[in-house]
């Protein structure tokens, strides 16, 4: 159904535009990406991430802009897309979440999360470890 009323056997415009998206994404980034028709959300499957709350990511995009991508989700929460997930021991850091290979929802729509820092093309994901060394920075810089 097309959301008009009628079917015409067409698919919905905003599947179109879902699978333009996905199309780009694999093209330009080599991320594949697949669309969840339920939801209508676009996700891939990133080998790590960083979570951490926005006030501590303002700052970290601001002392390392080449940490990104990051997304800005509606809750608050900053995704910082990273290339590994490991933890180097003894470095876990109260407020921040690492998580391995998380399904995350690439932004598309209006009610989808927000590039702070979007991706470019043929430039790899930093390591987790550049991430938390940002965070550490910023860290000690409001402790102090």
């Amino acid at each position: 159904m097309t959301g008009t009323g009628k079917d015409d056997g067409r698919a919905p415009e905003w599947l179109h535009r879902l699978a333009r998206e996905r199309t780009r994404y694999e093209e330009q980034l080599g991320w594949p990406a697949w669309i969840v028709v339920g939801q209508r959300c676009l996700c891939m499957r990133a080998p790590g991430a960083v979570v951490v709350e926005q006030d501590v990511a303002l700052g970290v995009v601001a002392a390392m802009p080449a940490c990104g991508p990051v997304l800005r989700r509606f809750d608050g929460v900053w995704v910082f897309l990273t290339s590994t997930a490991t933890v180097p021991e003894g470095h876990v850091r109260p407020g921040v979440t690492m998580l391995a290979w998380p399904v995350v929802e690439l932004p598309d729509t209006e009610y989808s999360p927000r590039w702070v820092v979007a991706p470019e093309a043929h430039r790899p994901l930093p390591p987790a470890e550049e991430v938390l060394s940002a965070i550490d920075l910023v860290l000690s810089a409001a402790a102090a």
